[in-house]
């Protein structure tokens, strides 16, 4: 049988050991802690250029495209950076285009040949059909600082979104080569990732113009992405 000086003997270990378990346990949480802490974030670059990444390869999604206030419409598909689809200008005007090997095509509803862009004088509208990642890649070039936004609930999905002011001629050009640049006051583009796993799902490309008689003052244009 044990004594009582025994039997406070093994309470007192008891409690040492308990004491030291707590100890280390505190200090692993400790050390964890310190460590996320110390971790850097992902930039806000870096966050973009990682959803613009799921879209090189083998990606397969659709592309919507809008453009205000000229009512330029597009509907279509991107299979490994291939494009194809219907784009609809006005009420009655409907063009089929496609984009095989880079080399922007077109077809008119009602003809069965196949022409590319250029011979028939629409070399320019190949900047409208400009790839999510591309936009990107150019926005990047010019240096433009990034900003986050607001967050905006799309079709009940929480999004994160992300600005650039680009004050560059050559980005301006690249996508809006029929317009006067001198015109340009200011332009933005914004992208909206889902708040889940960063996913893009639109991107505005908006230009504030100079106020002239009879001419929009304002020109948005819209990519929504459905993977």
């Amino acid at each position: 049988m044990y004594s009582r000086r025994g039997f406070q003997k093994i309470k007192r270990n008891k409690v040492y050991w308990r004491f030291i378990i707590i100890a280390n346990l505190a200090l692993v949480f400790l050390l964890a802690f310190i460590i996320l802490r110390s971790s850097p974030s992902p930039s806000k670059t870096e966050v973009v250029s990682h959803s613009m990444n799921k879209f090189k390869g083998k990606d397969s999604y659709s592309l919507d495209i809008k453009e205000e206030p000229y009512g330029l419409e597009f509907a279509g598909e991107v299979d490994q950076e291939r494009l194809s689809g219907k784009l609809k200008e006005g009420e009655n005007r409907e063009i089929e285009i496609r984009q095989p090997n880079g080399t922007l095509q077109i077809r008119r509803v009602e003809e069965d040949k196949w022409e590319e862009a250029s011979e028939e004088g629409l070399e320019q509208i190949k900047s409208f059909f400009m790839l999510p990642q591309d936009i990107f890649h150019r926005v990047k070039q010019t240096g433009a600082s990034i900003n986050h936004g607001p967050n905006h609930s799309l079709d009940d999905t929480l999004c994160k979104t992300f600005t650039w002011n680009v004050d560059d001629k050559t980005f301006h050009q690249s996508l809006f080569p029929g317009l006067e640049l001198d015109k340009i006051n200011e332009s933005t583009v914004t992208v909206y990732l889902t708040q889940e796993d960063s996913k893009l799902v639109k991107l505005i490309i908006s230009l504030s113009l100079e106020e002239l008689a009879q001419e929009k003052s304002q020109i948005e244009r819209t990519l929504t992405i459905n993977k």
